[in-house]
């Protein structure tokens, strides 16, 4: 009888009717994970920043900013000004101190991949999505993985409770490319829409590649449908941002496609290295076919513990691809973690609520990666600008 007891909870007699159950309940813990962290307004809120915090972000010094600047709102229980980002780049359009993508230069479209899950991906994205946008840039972030963690975070959605299929880039890629605008959503971060996923676009992967499905007939080939859709709004942004899943389905191929730059996530680890030769495979498949250039292409190494054996692993990627490999690396910190247990990122962390040695350490972390891209994408749009004028 014993041995029977032990044994009870092993196997499952009613297969759909537990996992519908898990499903729910998991759905109802997210919901509630959800609350206390937008708790009291039950939606969330981009942090402000102090006047000393402000100044640098506008491009002014911190005694301009407090001589000149009188209609930046007072926090009453404080009685010092706090600066949304809506209101800082208010301020850097009339200084004239925000950068502008010049003219003549094109959006970055920005396929976040790899092979492999577990590698950064979405923590990437998501962090490069508000470095951009905090330098005053227009973002979008286009979730293409089923898991949706980028909906979760940036949208703060329960992908499967607040979304259905018509709300993802599902009808663009099957039905009509402009709706893909209805698909846009704005998020709470300034600066950053986002088109959200849920558990139904893995649907996509077995319905695109199907000629009886994919409405080929209107659509036409299967492979350029995600670029034929951000062909219809990419002018309203300087940089976007695809979060694939760690396969190499549709939609990861859509992506490529319809990529100028890509970002490669790889932790200095012998599996992921592994993982990554053969994830070049498949790359070079798609663009023997494709024949087209990238604008950018780095190796980011990512989720660095910065051990020995990591270390090793690390200069071997840098000497095997060389000045393809990014300088700065991002390290694994407490901070980033337990931002991203919070449903946030580092940057939406204000120093007061955590270590301050701690933040400042993960902050630079993340400033390093971010700022290594961003000055890499002024130049190259410098560049196009140049060329352009010459035309």
């Amino acid at each position: 009888m014993a041995k029977d007891s032990l044994l009870r909870n092993i196997g499952i007699e009613n297969t759909e009717h537990f996992f519908e159950n898990f499903k729910n309940t998991g759905n109802m813990v997210l919901t509630k994970l959800r609350a206390n962290v937008t708790a009291p307004e039950l939606r969330k809120i981009l942090r402000s920043w102090s006047v000393t915090e402000a100044a640098p972000m506008i491009g002014r010094s911190l005694p301009w900013l407090r001589e000149h600047d009188d209609a930046t709102p007072v926090d009453p229980e404080t009685g010092r000004k706090v600066y949304t980002l809506a209101r800082i780049n208010e301020l850097r359009d009339q200084l004239g101190t925000r950068y502008r993508r010049p003219s003549g230069s094109e959006p970055i479209i920005m396929p976040v991949s790899n092979f492999k899950g577990g590698v950064g991906k979405t923590t990437t994205v998501i962090h490069l999505a508000q470095k951009l946008a905090l330098e005053g840039l227009r973002v979008l972030v286009v979730d293409f993985d089923s898991q949706a963690s980028c909906t979760f975070a940036l949208g703060s959605y329960i992908p499967d409770i607040e979304l259905d299929s018509d709300d993802t880039i599902g009808p663009a890629l099957i039905e009509d490319p402009a709706l893909i605008k209805q698909a846009l959503r704005a998020t709470y971060f300034t600066g950053i829409d986002l088109i959200p996923a849920n558990l139904s676009i893995q649907d996509l992967e077995l319905t695109l590649p199907n000629p009886d499905l994919n409405n080929h007939e209107n659509m036409g080939g299967a492979a350029g449908r995600l670029k034929t859709a951000l062909n219809v709004i990419k002018s309203d942004y300087d940089v976007i941002l695809i979060d694939c899943g760690p396969n190499m389905g549709a939609l990861t191929t859509n992506a490529l496609v319809a990529a100028n730059a890509l970002l490669v996530p790889i932790p200095p680890a012998t599996y992921d290295l592994g993982s990554f030769v053969m994830y070049t495979s498949s790359l070079n498949d798609i663009f023997k076919q494709l024949k087209t250039p990238l604008l950018f292409f780095r190796i980011l190494l990512s989720k660095h513990t910065n051990t020995v054996k990591a270390n090793e692993i690390d200069a071997l990627i840098r000497k095997i691809y060389g000045e393809y490999v990014m300088v700065s690396a991002m390290y694994t910190t407490v901070e980033i973690e337990k931002a991203s247990s919070e449903m946030g990122s580092i940057y939406e962390t204000q120093k007061g609520r955590t270590n301050a040695q701690a933040y400042n350490r993960a902050l630079s972390c993340m400033d390093n990666v971010n700022n290594e891209i961003i000055n890499d994408l002024k130049l190259l749009w410098e560049k196009q600008a140049e060329v352009a004028k010459e035309a």
